[in-house]
C-alpha cells in the first residue's frame, strides 16, 4: 500500500500535536532528498526509540500493558482499575507518528534505488513492527493517509501489515548491501527470520475473524524459516550512559504511588506447584521463609524474595508470593496487599538504582515463535512440526533462554499449577491450548507483554484475575480491551476523530478478538 505520510513538521504539528525533534529523527531538512546517503544513517534512531525510551517503557510497556496483561501489579496506579492515562497515550502517539513517518519518508526515498533494496525492505518490516504495537494499543489508528489523519480500520491494516512482510522478505537479494543496523547488523538471513515469525504472530493474531487467510500467512512465514535459536533472537541493546537504561529503569521501578509494581497472583497460580521441581531459594535475592515448595525454576529468576525490599513490613519478611488484581478498595489498605510486602522484580533484571545492568531488551523471544507453531499445528496448519513437538521446544527454548537445563524434567511432570494445568504434554491436566498459553505467558518474560496481553483479549487464556474495574466501560469479568486515543485527537482532528468517537472506550474490542 502507498501510504500518504506527512511531509513537513507543520503537519505533523497540526494533526498530531508538536514533535519539537522530528528534524533530527527525520533527514537534513535542506536536503531532505539526498539519496547519496545511506538510510543506515538516517534510520538508526528509530530502531532504538521504537524499542521505546525509559519514560515510554516505564508508561507504556511495564504500566500500560504489563499491567493489562498481568506480568506485574501495582495498586497505586490508573492502570490498575482498567483506565488509560491521557497523557502517556498523548506521548506515546506523538513518537510513533514520528517513527512512523520517518520510516515511511525513507521507503519514498530510497524504493526506486536499486542499491538499497535491502535498506527499503528491512525499514518496511519495522515499519510493521512498529505499527503493529499501535494498533495493538489503540485499535484504528490512520495508516494509509497519515497526512489527512484518517483513521484505517484494523482490519485494513492488518492484511496490509501481512502483504508488507510477504513483500519486504521476497524483495532482499543478499547479494546486495546492507546498512549494520543496531538489531541484527546488517545480517539479512535474521532479518528475513524475524520479519517471518513477525508474520505469524499476526496471523495468528487474526485466526479466530479470518482463518483461512491466517493459514495461507502463517504456514508461508514457516516455509520461509521462522526463528529458532537464541542465537538468532532480536534484541535491543541497553545503553547504559543513557539515563534510564543504565540502572535498568525499565525493569526495577521501586518508586511510585502504592510502591511500585510486583508479581501478580496470576503469576504465582501459574508457576507454584508446576513442573517437578522444588523452589530454589538461592535464586530469590534474599532471604526467603514462605514460599511453595515446587516452582517453575524460571520464576524464581524473575521474582525475588520481599526481603529484596528495605521497607518491607514486619511480619512480612521473606515472602514470595503475588497480589490479587482484582481487590476491593477496603483490601488495598490491608498491609498484605502492599506491593513492597511481596515480590518484586528480582536484582537479576532490575539491578541497582546507580547501577550497571547492561541486559539486552528482547523484541520477540524464541519461545514464543515455537508456541505460535504449536498452537498454529492445533488448529490444523501445517507447522513442519507436531502441536506437542513446537510445544516442548518452546519451553526448552524458555528455559534455555533462563540458563536452566532442567527442561526435561519440567516437561515430563504432572503436577500441576493453583490452575490445574502440568507442564506434561497429553495427560488431561489442562487441554493441549490451555497449556500452550500458559506456557507463552511464562516464557515471553519480562519483556513479552504486548503478546500476553493480545492472548488474552482473543483466547481470554490464561485465566488470570480481573483487574479491580471503576471503569465502567470494561464488562464485569473481562480484561480491558483497548486504551483511549488521546484527547488532542477530539481537537486537532475532530472530522476524523468523529468517525471513532463512538469506539474509544476502553472496552471496546479489537476486531481480531470479536
Amino acid at each position: 500500500m502507498k501510504l500518504k505520510i506527512l511531509s513537513s513538521v507543520l503537519a505533523l504539528t497540526l494533526v498530531f500535536s508538536a514533535c519539537s525533534d522530528w528534524e533530527e529523527i527525520n533527514t537534513d531538512p535542506n536536503n531532505p532528498l539526498a539519496e547519496d546517503v545511506d538510510p543506515g544513517l538516517k534510520v538508526g534512531s528509530v530502531f532504538k526509540e521504537a524499542c521505546l525510551t525509559a519514560h515510554l517503557h516505564q508508561r507504556i510497556q511495564n504500566l500500560y500493558v504489563d499491567m493489562f496483561a498481568q506480568y506485574y501489579t501495582g495498586t497505586g496506579f490508573a492502570t490498575y482499575t482498567n483506565n488509560s492515562v491521557d497523557g502517556w497515550t498523548g506521548d506515546y502517539w506523538n513518537e510513533h507518528y514520528k517513527w512512523f513517518n520517518s520510516l515511511s519518508n525513507l521507503v519514498d526515498q530510497y524504493e526506486d534505488s536499486d542499491s538499497y533494496t535491502n535498506a527499503v525492505a528491512v525499514i518496511r518490516i519495522w515499519r510493521v513492527w512498529v505499527t503493529h504495537r499501535a494498533t495493538d494499543l489503540m485499535g484504528d489508528i490512520p495508516y494509509s493517509n497519515v497526512a489527512e489523519g484518517v483513521y484505517d480500520s484494523e482490519e485494513t491494516i492488518y492484511k496490509d501489515m501481512l502483504n508488507e512482510l510477504e513483500e519486504a522478505v521476497a524483495s532482499i537479494d543478499p547479494d546486495k548491501a546492507m546498512f549494520s543496523d543496531a538489531i541484527y547488523q546488517g545480517d539479512l538471513t535474521k532479518w528475513t527470520l524475524f520479519a517471518n515469525s513477525l508474520r505469524l504472530r499476526l496471523a495468528m493474531r487474526i485466526s479466530g475473524v479470518e482463518p483461512a487467510l491466517a493459514k495461507q500467512h502463517a504456514e508461508a512465514a514457516v516455509v520461509g524459516g521462522v526463528l529458532e535459536t537464541q542465537a538468532n533472537m532480536p534484541t535491543m541493546y541497553a545503553n547504559t550512559a543513557i539515563w534510564g537504561e543504565g540502572y535498568s529503569y525499565n525493569y526495577y521501578f521501586w518508586w511510585g504511588s502504592g510502591n511500585g509494581v510486583g508479581m501478580t497472583s496470576t503469576f504465582y497460580d501459574l508457576t507454584a506447584g508446576i513442573g517437578g521441581l522444588a523452589f530454589n531459594t538461592a535464586d530469590v535475592g534474599a532471604a526467603v521463609a514462605t514460599y511453595p515448595a515446587v516452582v517453575d525454576p524460571r520464576a524464581t529468576i524473575i521474582f525475588g524474595s520481599s526481603d529484596q525490599n528495605a521497607d518491607v513490613g514486619e511480619g512480612f519478611e521473606g515472602v514470595w508470593s503475588g497480589i490479587d488484581a482484582g481487590l476491593a478498595p477496603s483490601a488495598l489498605t490491608a498491609p498484605e496487599n502492599f506491593v513492597q510486602n511481596n515480590s518484586r522484580m528480582n536484582t537479576t533484571l532490575r539491578g541497582e538504582f546507580n547501577g550497571d545492568n547492561a541486559r539486552s531488551w528482547t523484541i520477540m523471544p524464541i519461545a514464543e515463535v515455537w508456541f505460535l507453531r504449536a498452537e498454529g499445528a492445533l488448529n490444523g496448519w501445517n507447522m513442519g512440526k507436531t502441536a506437542q513437538e513446537a510445544y516442548e521446544s518452546g519451553v526448552a527454548a524458555s528455559f534455555e533462554y533462563w540458563g536452566l537445563s532442567s527442561s526435561s524434567t519440567y516437561l515430563a511432570s504432572n503436577e500441576v499449577n493453583q490452575m490445574g494445568v502440568s507442564a506434561a504434554w497429553g495427560d488431561g491436566n489442562g487441554t493441549d491450548l490451555e497449556k500452550v498459553i500458559a506456557q507463552k505467558f511464562i516464557g515471553g518474560y519480562p519483556d513479552n507483554g504486548w503478546e500476553a496481553w493480545a492472548d488474552l483479549r482473543r483466547l481470554e487464556l490464561p485465566a488470570v484475575d480481573f483487574g479491580l474495574q471503576s471503569n465502567t466501560n470494561v464488562p464485569a469479568g473481562k480484561v480491558i480491551q483497548r486504551v483511549k486515543y488521546p484527547s488532542s485527537q477530539a481537537v486537532l482532528n475532530e472530522a476524523n476523530y468523529a468517525q471513532v468517537a463512538d469506539k474509544d472506550v476502553e472496552g471496546t474490542k479489537h476486531w481480531w478478538a470479536k
